[in-house]
């Protein structure tokens, strides 16, 4: 059962970052006039709507807060699920660090031109490590045994 939680808590964290990630790319687009307008410019020709360019981006910006407001509400909700079933906060939250920056990163890069230095690259590098360690299994030891408090033990004597 452990195992699987700890699966699951992983699991959750990754949708969560991801999520975080994706209304960051929203956010860019809703709050921001140039990437609204640069694509409002590339797609109204295809639709025939050259004359509405101004409308097509202030509906695209709407519906850029829109999925802003949904995304941001599910990085809550899967974050909230990933520390749920959790036993440590450290773990769910590292994770969802890791991939919401991964995934900016990413995105960044793919959609606004962004570019990164060797020493960027290198710090992520170093969190996704990071993130990989929290992960893993932590070996069972000898204290993790015995779960009852000192405390209990002078009373039970």
């Amino acid at each position: 059962f452990v195992k699987m939680a700890h699966e699951s808590a992983v699991t959750w964290a990754v949708f969560s970052g991801l999520a975080a990630a994706l209304a960051g790319v929203c956010g860019k687009f809703a709050f921001d006039d140039l990437p609204s307008q640069q694509l409002a410019n590339a797609i109204t020709p295809a639709l025939m709507l050259e004359e509405y360019t101004l409308y097509v981006s202030y509906g695209l910006r709407l519906l850029f807060l829109g999925g802003f407001v949904l995304l941001n509400g599910l990085m809550w909700q899967w974050f909230s699920q990933a520390l749920a079933s959790a036993e440590s906060s450290l773990q769910p939250t590292a994770i969802n660090f890791v991939s919401n920056s991964v995934a900016t990163s990413l995105m960044g890069y793919l959609l606004f031109q962004e570019t990164h230095n060797v020493q960027w690259c290198l710090g992520s590098l170093c969190m996704v490590i990071g993130g990989v360690l929290v992960t893993q299994d932590q070996p069972e030891t000898k204290g993790d045994q015995d779960t009852t408090t000192s405390l209990e033990r002078e009373k039970d004597q």
